[in-house]
């Protein structure tokens, strides 16, 4: 008598193939302008939030931007803390938090000031 193994069974609307992919993409934290470009080269797709700890939009933002990791595993998602990590925030003339750079094949291809989470979603 043969045992064949059960199939593992698929949460709904998730396909075998994506249930074989432990892969998830989180809200990478960049510490240097080294991870960032590291990150960039990496992915065709970037989104970069800087933030800072006393801004409470910036803490709503961070939570799209896990959500939106969550279901665009094309688009990898980084914060940079703005008031730490002089260099980026020189790179990219931050003047005001929150701010998003949009990369497409490491060329900064867009930016957006302010929690506006419909112009980033």
């Amino acid at each position: 008598k043969s045992h064949k193994p059960k199939p593992t069974p698929t949460r709904k609307n998730e396909s075998p193939a994506q249930e074989k992919s432990p892969v998830k993409m989180a809200l990478v934290d960049v510490t240097s302008a080294a991870d960032l470009d590291a990150l960039l080269s990496s992915s065709s797709f970037t989104v970069c939030h800087f933030w800072a700890q006393w801004c409470e939009p910036c803490g709503a933002m961070d939570q799209l931007m896990r959500e939106m990791a969550a279901v665009r595993p094309n688009v990898r998602f980084a914060r940079v803390e703005a008031e730490e990590v002089d260099a980026l925030a020189e790179r990219y003339e931050i003047s005001a938090v929150p701010y998003f750079t949009l990369h497409h094949n490491a060329e900064l291809v867009d930016t957006l000031e302010g929690a506006d989470a419909k112009a980033l979603a």
